[in-house]
């Protein structure tokens, strides 16, 4: 199986003031193996670091 990741952007607010949330999402498949199940905290570091 695969690990995914995904990235939302939500913009909320009214028509005076506007806001944009970020969400990461983290997808890890249920046959994963446990080494690259260990690497999904550091894996998803470097997506933080490409998004922003």
């Amino acid at each position: 199986d695969n690990r995914l990741f995904g990235f939302v952007r939500i913009t909320t607010g009214d028509a005076m003031s506007k806001r944009a949330k970020f969400t990461l999402i983290t997808w890890i498949g249920e046959n994963v193996s446990g080494l690259q199940r260990a690497k999904i905290s550091t894996d998803k570091t470097l997506v933080k670091d490409i998004v922003q």
